[in-house]
């Protein structure tokens, strides 16, 4: 939702000549700023509209300022400011920005969720996608359960393969399980309900954490140990496959789901993938340092379904032998970004093809 953004050079001449009737509760829509006060640092200006937005708990500030006022340089000192608030951006509007910080007081909710996540929480909870009432659709079955005050309900097609179409979340306890439920209702859109209740909750976790950033835990990481939050969404999950099954009298089943490679990966020929794979993988040896031909790309192969998504790399020099499974990891994860979210990695070692040693 837009927000009509507050001309920050105005209220601080207002606010100086005495002319208080937009700041202190006399004008309609700036009820948020009752305890603002200005600062010499348009920089520390602009943060105590936030906070002062906060305070009242307004979700949402947009303050448009001159780049008179705001010089370009410190674009990223009040970024930093603003993020320890909600989630902030600086967009060019005219002669000067617009400053919007949105979900004001969630950081705070979220100061005891691990940093990996905390971001990604922060952005989903500034751009809600799923929350409210699912209307139910001729041809659909509705299916909702509840954990507690919180709810997650699904729409899901019985003649299609028991796709889940649309799905919404309502009632959430807090700032971190309305990010959670979010993140599970787009992780679990156009895949069947059995895929939902098995890797829903893990797609949502992927979702909301970085693959660059510090992870929760040490070792495997899932859902029930990144966060104790995600508990009852996987419970909910679970509960809309099972309410679902018996609904639709279905008996358990082994879920055989795996994603479709992108229409666009697929309209491409041989080639071309190779390229696009090879050039992911030139500029990942370029960002760590090594050298061309470190790591070879040799073929695409189909997998068990048919799907040009196995990837076959070899190793050259350069990378020492209890290094490669990290490269490797970090590689597939850099391959699934800029290329195809569907691609698997694998090491294929290459043949001796010295005659003598052979023999």
């Amino acid at each position: 939702m837009d927000i009509s953004p507050i001309q920050y050079e105005t209220l601080v001449a207002e606010f100086e000549s005495g002319l208080l009737n937009a700041l202190r509760g006399h004008g309609v829509g700036f009820d948020h700023l009752e305890i603002w006060v200005p600062d010499e640092d348009p920089v520390k200006g602009i943060l105590n509209m936030a906070e002062s937005a906060e305070a009242l708990a307004t979700p949402d500030i947009a303050v448009a300022v001159r780049r008179s006022t705001l010089p370009a340089a410190r674009d990223g000192e009040l970024l930093a400011l603003l993020s320890q608030l909600g989630s902030a951006s600086i967009t060019p509007a005219g002669d000067g920005v617009v400053v919007v910080v949105r979900g004001l007081g969630m950081a705070s909710a979220l100061r005891n969720v691990h940093h990996g996540l905390r971001d990604g929480m922060l952005r989903r909870l500034a751009a809600l996608k799923h929350e409210g009432r699912l209307e139910p659709q001729d041809g659909l079955v509705r299916i909702a359960v509840d954990e507690g005050p919180a709810q997650l309900c699904v729409l899901v097609d019985p003649d299609a393969g028991h796709i889940v179409r649309a799905a919404s979340h309502a009632g959430a306890r807090n700032p971190v399980e309305r990010a959670i439920l979010d993140a599970l209702c787009s992780a679990i859109l156009d895949t069947p309900v059995d895929e939902a209740a098995d890797h829903g909750a893990i797609r949502a976790l992927a979702s909301l954490r970085p693959p660059e950033t510090t992870r929760p835990v040490a070792g495997v990481l899932h859902p029930v140990n990144a966060d104790p939050a995600f508990v009852p969404a996987v419970r909910m999950a679970h509960a809309i496959r099972n309410d679902y099954w018996a609904r639709m009298n279905l008996p358990p089943r082994y879920n055989e789901f795996d994603r479709l490679p992108s229409t666009s990966w697929l309209a491409l020929d041989g080639a071309e993938r190779m390229d696009r794979v090879s050039a992911v993988i030139a500029a990942f040896l370029a960002e760590a340092g090594q050298a061309e031909g470190a790591i070879r790309l040799l073929r695409i192969d189909d997998d068990l379904h048919g799907q040009p998504v196995r990837v076959l790399v070899t190793f050259g020099d350069g990378i020492a032998p209890n290094e490669k499974p990290s490269a490797m990891r970090a590689l597939e994860r850099a391959l699934k970004l800029g290329v195809e979210q569907t691609l698997q990695l694998y090491h294929e070692q290459l043949k001796d093809q010295n005659a003598i040693r052979r023999l």
